[in-house]
């Protein structure tokens, strides 16, 4: 077992940028069903990563995971709320125990299926 193979579980929902019909405006569709990642790791964000991004803490949270399914446009549903995803999901190559992703998520909202 390694560190990075953390308790939480959260579900990627894929989504594209889509040209709404009949306006200029650009909207996320979703496309398939959620996908499940297990194994990951949620936690906050660290004192200088807060104070780097100028936000409050407690509504952003890194996802910590050896997979990553989705993109900038992903959309992340873990415990009951969905979470945009903040920027270009970072992969840190490594070694084969050590390799990552590093994804920033930021509270949405209440989850409604």
């Amino acid at each position: 077992m390694s560190l990075l193979d953390g308790p939480d579980t959260v579900h990627v929902q894929l989504r594209t940028l889509t040209r709404s019909v009949g306006r200029a405006a650009v909207v996320l569709t979703n496309t398939g069903a959620p996908v499940e990642v297990r194994r990951v790791t949620c936690r906050p964000l660290t004192q200088s990563e807060a104070i780097a991004a100028g936000v409050e803490a407690v509504t952003q949270r890194v996802v910590v995971s050896r997979t990553w399914p989705g993109n900038i446009n992903s959309l992340v549903i873990w415990d009951g709320f969905d979470w945009e995803t903040i920027g270009d999901p970072p992969f840190y190559p490594g070694s084969r125990s050590s390799a990552h992703w590093e994804v920033r998520i930021q509270k949405a909202g209440p989850h409604s299926d």
